[in-house]
């Protein structure tokens, strides 16, 4: 599988379904089919459109058994063209499902019947939709307006913190969120490639340096049209490094393939707003995040660096003064905590969705 993704699953662009980590599924929002093995019970389910802007989001609502009004999770995703129809993301939410709480999850911009384009979000903007659908879920008779909370991946690791300075959330769940910024997590993810490949020290050391010099040609504010040939000749630079057929032997695998390759004006246009925003350069606001909150990682994630980021969390007490913050390390588990079992299947590691809902059963 092509882990094009890096800067894109992780921060916000990519042209894939993601679910990842080291040769395994990437899961930026793991928004493409993996075979897991769990059953996903029926519920009572109804389309939700709600709106961001000019865009018209459409998602699919799931209400459980039981009398209402009920406790709601809103996820949000990671990145890419997320859409609502994740094997990956319903199972989950049949866990969730299961402990009584109804759970909303919609497609992005210019996914399914959603209208807009993911690529010309800013986190700031995603934070706002997310909001927007929190909303629509409170004016619902059959949905508990206290009690809304979030369940997000990679890129909802950014997006959250900035939801819960706009508005309420009763509880968050952030599985494989960043601590760093964008480029600080598109580096370490590169690092980690690259040393799998067998770029010596030296080698990793050179070809990192001129990975950054992509963002300083972003961050000259060029126009589409002027970012072109300067792109061309930054690629042209690269494959002139003596560590550039090493590289070049591994491109169908790697990162790199897509993301030097990516000049089309949607990409770019991502990079730029995002840049301005201040979005590439700004780590998660986790001080932001007050309410209770349980944050999952994978040992073997080899995108975001879980020592830091699992620290991070675990200081949002002296951040903030919220000591209801749990962090779980699954031992092996990569980007989206899955891992192969006994038969070479990949599934959720043992014990990820009980986690989740056992957690959610005593925040009710």
């Amino acid at each position: 599988m092509r882990l094009f993704v890096l800067l894109f699953l992780l921060f916000g662009c990519g042209h894939a379904g993601e679910i990842g980590g080291s040769g395994a599924p990437e899961a930026g929002a793991a928004d493409a089919a993996v075979p897991v093995d769990v059953a996903v019970p029926v519920y009572r389910q109804e389309e939700l459109v709600f709106h961001h802007g000019r865009n018209r989001l459409v998602g699919d609502l799931a209400l459980p058994a039981g009398p209402p009004p009920h406790p709601a999770v809103a996820f949000v995703h990671g990145s890419g063209p997320a859409s609502r129809r994740s094997e990956y993301l319903e199972s989950i939410a049949a866990e969730f499902l299961e402990r009584g709480f109804a759970t909303l999850i919609w497609s992005k911009p210019g996914v399914d019947e959603s209208t807009g384009h993911y690529l010309k979000q800013t986190m700031a903007m995603r934070a706002e939709e997310v909001a927007a659908a929190m909303a629509q879920l409170a004016q619902r008779a059959d949905i508990d307006a206290d009690r809304i909370g979030l369940w997000g991946i990679s890129q909802a690791g950014w997006v959250m913190p900035l939801v819960a300075a706009r508005r309420k959330v009763a509880f968050a769940i952030s599985v494989s969120g960043s601590a760093q910024t964008g480029q600080q997590q598109d580096l370490f993810g590169a690092a980690n490639e690259l040393a799998e490949i067998g770029f010596s020290d030296a080698e990793l050391a050179d070809a990192l340096e001129h990975r950054l010099e992509f963002y300083d040609l972003i961050r000259e504010g060029l126009s589409y049209e002027e970012f072109l040939p300067r792109q061309r000749a930054w690629l042209a630079e690269m494959k002139l490094r003596p560590w550039y057929p090493k590289l070049e032997s591994h491109l169908d695998e790697l990162i790199f393939q897509d993301f030097l390759m990516a000049t089309d004006p949607e990409t770019f246009e991502f990079f730029s707003i995002n840049d301005r925003s201040g979005s590439l350069i700004s780590p998660p606001e986790l001080q932001n995040l007050d309410m209770p909150v349980l944050a999952i990682y994978g040992s073997a994630d080899a995108l975001v660096d879980t020592a830091l980021a699992a620290n991070a969390y675990r200081e949002i007490p002296q951040l903030n003064g919220n000591t209801d913050v749990t962090v779980v390390v699954f031992e092996g588990a990569n980007h989206g905590i899955l891992q192969l079992d006994g038969d070479g299947y990949l599934g959720f590691a043992p014990g990820f969705l009980t986690t989740m809902g056992e957690w959610l059963s005593k925040h009710r």
